[in-house]
């Protein structure tokens, strides 16, 4: 990863979806070597720790209707750590996520109940157990139970759009093994928010970080 600084304003139209980066994103190296010279903490008047100086960068997508939207809120790694659902200017879903390093590994809701935990070959979803069956390039193709039930079986086209071809529930993680949200039809991978839909432009960039 690069550090990087992510400029207010910044736009990107896909459709109905419109991106607005909402903060300034920063991103410091402490205490690190950097060709041979190491960055200090900044000091002096207005300066915090580095936990503390490090801004939370939201974005929004709106959909068709009266303040509908979905907000990404990221952390200075540039990694997603909340979703919020809105509808007609109400909340209606607030989720956060709990990252162990690059990955995320649990999902909880605005109370901080653990909903969702993933783990490399399967994920729990409140308090039960799933397992994937995924193909060469890490999508979920099956999540079943403990006894084997097919609870969701997916397919995929080129462009990684996915079709639930049998089961009633719908894995958190899909195509390339990225979180999905399906409001939006996003894919989210650590850094970047991926549109399988060819039509429209990507807008991969979405918390300003290279992968």
């Amino acid at each position: 990863m690069t550090p990087l600084a992510v400029a207010e304003g910044n736009r990107c139209s896909r459709g109905k979806l419109n991106l607005v980066s909402t903060q300034r994103l920063h991103r410091l190296r402490d205490g690190k070597a950097v060709r041979g010279k190491k960055t200090k903490r900044p000091t002096g008047v207005g300066h915090q720790p580095l936990s503390k100086s490090i801004r939370k960068m939201h974005i929004q997508i709106t959909y068709p209707g009266s303040n509908n939207n979905s907000t990404f809120v990221y952390d200075g790694l540039g990694r997603n750590v909340e979703i919020v659902e809105t509808a007609a200017g109400t909340t209606t879903s607030t989720k956060i996520f709990v990252w162990c390093g690059s990955l995320r590994c649990e999902r909880r809701v605005g109370s901080s109940s653990i909903t969702a935990q993933f783990f490399p070959l399967g994920e729990t979803i409140s308090g039960s157990s799933y397992f994937y069956s995924k193909d060469c390039p890490g999508s979920i193709r099956e999540m079943t139970d403990g006894s084997g039930t097919i609870g969701a079986q997916y397919a995929y086209d080129p462009y990684g759009r996915s079709t639930l071809l049998q089961g009633s529930m719908a894995s958190d993680r899909q195509f390339g093994g990225y979180y999905f949200h399906a409001p939006s039809d996003l894919c989210l991978t650590r850094t970047r928010a991926y549109a399988s839909a060819p039509s429209v432009d990507h807008c991969s960039e979405i918390s300003g970080a290279k992968a």
